[in-house]
């Protein structure tokens, strides 16, 4: 059967790779290996939804304590009184001996099999980000889960603007999200504009900044770092607009913030 690589990680121990293997119902399952750092295998796994329907994977990471964690989604076809969707799925391995548990966002996503991110808390629990989607809107998934894959909280954030999920990093004390919202301008026209968020430890919104304040053309935040010293670097794109306020290309952009959301430079 046909197999895609999408993710890789390592430890000391090994080499993790996940993606997805096509099955004859012309569908897909979470395909993750672990290979010795010589390129042996030591164990793999083949995760299916009981639904049997479409599983793919989007991000691996191992976390200090010896769990391997890989994110993707999971599609559930219509239930009555529910239409069919795509949620997040997290499932949980052992560095040692593989598969341990497996768990699904309770909210819709809307994730096109990409920017999907989860991480360790630095209290042995882990976060689940993606894009949310409900009632026709996209709002940035947060969810929090201890060891055991207990939900300890989930949450949809800034869920008044339509934002869709790109990357993420953390401090001690808060995550920062940047994404791409919907933003109406003055002259009635719609682009696209590049946010940065910063949530809380409860899945909160604190703040919420545009890149990239009073523009007109499309603006996009594709990836997010911190410095070491408590700053944020946002990365992505601008779009120049030619005298006319009309679209003729793009420019690579790099914002840097503080915790507090000061910019403190724009290139």
């Amino acid at each position: 059967m046909d197999t895609e690589g999408d993710a890789i990680a390592r430890d000391d121990s090994g080499i993790y790779v996940t993606g997805i293997i096509h099955t004859l119902k012309d569908d897909a399952d979470i395909l993750t290996i672990k290979l010795s750092l010589t390129g042996q295998e030591i164990w793999h796994h083949r995760y299916h939804s009981p639904e049997h329907d479409c599983d793919r994977a989007s991000s691996i990471f191992v976390t200090p304590h010896g769990a391997v964690f890989v994110l993707g989604e999971t599609w559930v076809p219509d239930r009555p009184g529910n239409p069919g969707a795509w949620h997040l799925t997290l499932i949980r391995y052992s560095a040692v001996n593989g598969f341990q548990w497996t768990r699904r966002s309770l909210m819709p996503v809307d994730n096109q099999m990409q920017h999907m991110k989860a991480f360790d808390d630095g209290k042995l629990g882990y976060y689940a980000v993606g894009t949310g989607f409900v009632k026709g809107q996209h709002s940035i998934l947060w969810t929090h889960y201890d060891g055991d894959g207990k939900r300890l909280g989930q949450n949809l954030v800034d869920s008044q603007s339509d934002t869709i999920f790109s990357s993420t990093t953390c401090t001690p004390d808060a995550m920062f999200v940047c994404g791409t919202s919907r933003k109406k301008n003055h002259d009635g026209t719609v682009c696209d504009e590049a946010v940065l968020i910063r949530i809380d430890n409860n899945g909160n919104m604190k703040w919420r900044k545009s890149l990239i304040e009073n523009y007109t053309g499309n603006t996009v935040s594709d990836s997010i770092i911190g410095d070491g010293n408590g700053n944020i670097l946002v990365a992505g794109s601008v779009e120049t607009l030619d005298a006319k306020g009309v679209g003729n290309g793009r420019q690579l952009s790099l914002d840097k913030f503080t915790s507090a959301g000061v910019l403190l430079w724009q290139r």
